[in-house]
């Protein structure tokens, strides 16, 4: 079981006294709990520019961790041309590539040409076993007059504005996954996926969808159209009827 910790990408100070207790404490509990932890993964949105500092943070923790733990972290595609990037991941055991962001409304939230790019720039920098993280979820980019772009994914930011949502196809993750088995790229250890279902969250892939693309499952649908009595005019007389276009997943 891996513990991830997320940091904030705005903080301006990576302050390694009050962070190493915190997650010391965190991994401690879940172990007391009976969860067999055995690794700790860093997620943090580090801007290029700061991946000394990025680095130094992780070989503290790695110091201060105990050695049966293995220190991962997430590493982003805006590191590949930093020579920041080769003494970073030498300060870790393992590494996440993330191969999911928001580019641009046109190029949605995963590009596979980009993709295989940046996996092949990865191969050639990292020194030890890496994952590659794909998107299971949507996101939806909102744009206020006047104001930067949001996104929005799991929880609603409430902003009255035109909103764009960025969804991500399983048929295009089951091709990419399926080039990846055919000729893995070296030191690739796996696939981590990026987000899994929870109830109250509607843009993230539902569990028998993102099976499927897990086993290689035909990913096929139908749509029925369906004739409900009307329920605002209801009577005995009414001939009123709502119209619904229902989707039957076959997987």
């Amino acid at each position: 079981m891996w513990l991830v910790v997320r940091l904030d990408g705005s903080l301006t100070q990576l302050d390694t006294t009050t962070m190493l207790p915190q997650i010391k404490h965190l991994a401690t509990h879940w172990r007391k709990a009976g969860v067999n932890l055995t690794a700790i993964e860093i997620d943090y949105d580090a801007p290029t520019s700061r991946l000394s500092d990025y680095q130094r943070l992780l070989m503290a923790m790695r110091q201060g961790l105990p050695s049966d733990i293995t220190l991962s972290i997430t590493a982003l595609p805006t590191w590949l041309t930093s020579p920041g990037l080769r003494p970073l991941l030498k300060a870790v055991d393992s590494s996440v590539l993330q191969l999911h962001s928001v580019q641009s409304p046109g190029t949605g939230l995963f590009d596979p040409t980009l993709a295989r790019r940046w996996s092949r720039q990865y191969v050639l920098i990292a020194p030890h076993p890496f994952y590659l993280a794909l998107p299971a979820y949507g996101s939806a980019l909102i744009a206020a007059p006047g104001q930067p772009a949001s996104v929005e994914s799991e929880s609603p930011l409430w902003i009255t504005a035109e909103k764009q949502e960025l969804s991500v196809s399983p048929r295009q993750i089951d091709t990419f996954t399926r080039e990846l088995e055919q000729q893995p790229p070296h030191h690739f250890s796996g696939i981590v996926w990026f987000r899994l279902p929870l109830d109250n969250d509607t843009r993230a892939w539902s569990l028998s969808t993102l099976a499927a693309v897990i086993r290689h499952q035909p990913l096929t649908s139908r749509w029925q159209w369906l004739a409900l009595p009307d329920k605002a005019n209801a009577s005995a007389e009414s001939t009123l009827y709502e119209l619904a276009i229902k989707k039957h997943r076959q997987y």
